[in-house]
């Protein structure tokens, strides 16, 4: 009788074994989805960020036109 007593001891620590096992893998593979959902959104982001400097770049270089253009026309305006 005790030798089924330890096969059922055993058997039972085993099946909690697997539950935790199984709790660990799930808990590795959602994490996993959010890392990629993570570095997702950080390309996503990374992206916005190069379009968000190319509008700046451009924005720029159009008010330093625009500055010329502004002092271009003062200073005719001033030799008038």
């Amino acid at each position: 009788m005790a030798g089924i007593n330890s096969i059922d001891a055993v058997e039972e620590c085993a099946k909690h074994l697997q539950q935790e096992a199984n709790a660990e893998r799930q808990a590795w593979e959602w994490a996993e989805g959010e890392v990629a959902s993570l570095n997702r959104r950080i390309q996503l982001v990374e992206e916005e960020l190069d379009r968000a400097q190319e509008r700046l770049a451009t924005t720029l270089q159009k008010l330093e036109e625009a500055e010329e253009v502004a002092a271009r026309s003062w200073t005719m305006r001033l030799m008038t």
